[in-house]
């Protein structure tokens, strides 16, 4: 319940601080969509343990599979969404082609990682599916920085030619 707090809160800052009513409006659906996926992990999980409790439900490690399968897809619909959010070509400090395609990449990059990490966690043992998923998540995590990093470099350039 904190967490969602949290999020409601971080959702009232977005919507003031944000100059352009487009970037508002974006910014209100992205949290909304993430205030409604926490709340859908939080109610399975809270539903499963209530149910093991009843008696009507043996758990085992149903609930935690369940939760980080459903973070695994929670990744895939990041990934999936930022390709789509282009940002302005007044903005950039390189060139658009190259910004668009590290999106690209990036949106790769997360909906891999998000179905390896959802497919570990529902398929591996516990003990197993723990390391594999954070190598998942830190290899994509390293792919994307190191993208970053050369996307960066572009910028750098760009400014010294300027």
């Amino acid at each position: 319940m904190v967490l969602l707090v949290g999020m409601a809160v971080a959702f009232a800052a977005a919507m003031r601080l944000s100059p352009n009513a487009v970037a508002r409006q974006r910014a209100a659906e992205a949290i909304q969509s993430a205030i409604a996926f926490a709340g859908l992990i939080l109610v399975f999980t809270l539903g499963v343990k209530l149910a093991t409790a009843l008696g009507a439900l043996d758990e085992g490690d149903l609930s935690k599979r369940a939760s980080m399968a459903m973070l695994g897809l929670f990744f895939m619909a990041t990934g999936n969404a930022m390709p789509k959010s282009l940002t302005p070509l007044s903005t950039l400090q390189c060139s658009g082609a190259r910004v668009q395609a590290f999106q690209r990449f990036a949106g790769w990059t997360w909906v891999l990682c998000g179905l390896a990490f959802a497919a570990a966690w529902l398929t591996l043992p516990v003990a197993v599916a723990k390391p594999v998923s954070m190598l998942a998540l830190a290899s994509g995590v390293l792919l994307i920085v190191r993208q970053l990093v050369r996307l960066r470099n572009c910028a750098g350039v760009a400014s010294l030619r300027s």
